[in-house]
């Protein structure tokens, strides 16, 4: 018996309508357990955490994570995780200590919101752009110093 042309297409349709959520699941399913835990300590929801399992998470320690977002804390600015949006890809600091994994979890979901940002459309970030400048300029306040020093004594 031979199949009819048309049900290779129509299946061809659907593959193409539904790819994005073939992909989706793949990348929840084939996620290592540390990114898995960071996603789960997150507490983002299914599109936050699909958001950011899509733009490649990875853990990395102190001089990889430097070279490949380019930091420098001598600058006075501390990253703690980086969004690359020409790569898609979002790179966490790894902390020695344990106390200090919270770090690694909050910056995952900033650095997930910076992607979500990136495909705002246009007059959702001219509507949003005015609340987010005030809470930039907040972020110079007594805590920096203490997380400096934690950050410092790093490997």
């Amino acid at each position: 018996m031979r199949i009819p042309r048309w049900v290779f297409w129509v299946a061809f349709i659907a593959l193409i309508f539904s790819w994005q959520s073939i992909t989706d699941r793949l990348a929840l399913a084939t996620e290592s357990s540390e990114i898995h835990t960071l996603v789960s300590d997150a507490g983002l929801n299914r599109d936050g955490e699909i958001l950011l399992l899509r733009n490649s998470p990875t853990i990395l320690d102190k001089s990889t994570f430097q070279a490949k977002c380019g930091t420098d804390p001598s600058g006075g600015f501390l990253e703690f995780g980086c969004y690359l949006p020409q790569s898609s890809e979002i790179y966490i600091l790894k902390f020695d200590r344990s106390e200090l994994d919270g770090l690694s979890t909050t910056s995952a979901a900033h650095e997930m919101l910076h992607a979500a940002y990136r495909n705002l459309p246009q007059a959702e970030t001219e509507r949003v752009q005015p609340r987010l400048e005030p809470q930039a300029t907040s972020l110079k306040g007594p805590h920096r110093k203490e997380l400096q020093a934690q950050y410092d004594g790093q490997a």
